[in-house]
């Protein structure tokens, strides 16, 4: 009984071990991506940011744009010491951002709809320059889409303009994408 038992432990680890030859390697492990290579911004180290809205501007206020835009660019860029400010008296300031938005539309998707709740879709369309303090362009956008998505409970797109999730949270994602399209070279 006991030799048949140790037969069938052998024959099993046997056909385990012979098994695990036969496999495939296992695959390399996954690397990160190496680090996108940092454009040269040639010492700038604090951004003024100046938001126009296009003519008119129906919901976003340029103010308070500007300051979610740097607030988003100040945490994508911790790294590269570059600091972001809406205000000019900010002090130090050697270069100039100016976002133009070009168009605002907000649109709701009338097939998301549920409990009260109405899935948006915001697309924001600007254009972008990076201009040093002795007014060399050194980087420029002509034109940037970007869309967000979000669930309020408004019909109305004024109403969804005005909410907290458009003029600061989603502003403050387009500062942060924004400065590492701007930071970084791809």
């Amino acid at each position: 009984m006991l030799a048949k038992k140790l037969t069938t432990i052998a024959g099993a680890v046997g056909i385990l071990a012979i098994g695990a030859c036969f496999q495939p390697p296992p695959p390399p492990p996954q690397l990160p991506p190496p680090p996108l290579p940092r454009r040269d911004l040639k010492g700038i180290r604090h951004v003024f940011v100046v938001v126009e809205g296009a003519p008119p501007s129906r919901y976003l206020n340029p103010q308070s744009v500007a300051d979610a835009v740097a607030e988003g660019m100040n945490l994508r860029s911790k790294n590269s010491k570059v600091k972001a400010s809406a205000y000019e008296h900010a002090g130090g300031a050697n270069a100039i951002l100016k976002i133009k938005i070009l168009s605002e539309t907000a649109v709701a998707n009338q097939s998301m709809q549920s409990a009260g709740f109405q899935n948006w879709s915001i697309h924001v369309a600007y254009a972008t320059s990076l201009t040093s303090s002795d007014g060399q362009t050194l980087w420029q956008e002509d034109h940037f889409e970007q869309t967000f998505s979000h669930r309020l409970r408004t019909d109305d797109p004024a109403d969804y303009w005005k909410g907290y999730a458009v003029q600061s949270s989603m502003m403050s994602n387009l500062g942060s994408d924004l400065a590492l399209r701007m930071f970084y070279v791809h």
